[in-house]
């Protein structure tokens, strides 16, 4: 938005607009033209500007939320358990004790039972999670 084609259209509209008044007039941004193609005029470079933002502050709130969600999947807990269970481990820690997460079985046990079980070794099954899960509900 502030590339030096944004500012030489500007320059060409103060021209235009110059010599086609008697100079009795002040140019305003309002009437830059689009005379350059692909290149916003200043009215709509707040309307980009607030997307972008709008689309980045959305970006990250969703990450975070889903690298809370990760970690609690590999930790064994729902949102809810992990306030307990952090008051809890409070507790242990002022008597001195180690709390240790019942539901925790360890990262590749705790995934398991939330997607189901992979074929092969390695990190394949990272791109599985995206796929809606082929396995049977255990629940029903």
């Amino acid at each position: 938005l502030d590339s030096r084609e944004y500012h030489h259209q500007i320059r060409l509209s103060r021209d235009l607009f110059y010599n086609a008044t008697d100079h009795t007039h002040n140019f305003r941004y309002s009437q830059v033209q689009h005379l350059i193609p692909h290149v916003p005029v200043p009215a709509e470079t707040t309307a980009i500007s607030f997307a972008f933002m709008i689309c980045l502050s959305v970006g990250l709130a969703v990450s975070f939320l889903a690298g809370f969600h990760m970690y609690l999947i590999m930790t064994g807990q729902t949102t809810i358990e992990f306030h307990g269970n952090r008051a809890k481990k409070s507790q242990c820690e002022d008597r001195g004790e180690v709390y240790c997460n019942p539901y925790d079985l360890g990262i590749k046990r705790n995934v398991e039972q939330i997607w189901g079980t992979w074929p092969g070794e390695g990190w394949f099954w990272f791109w599985l999670v995206l796929l809606p899960s082929w396995r049977n509900n255990e629940f029903l």
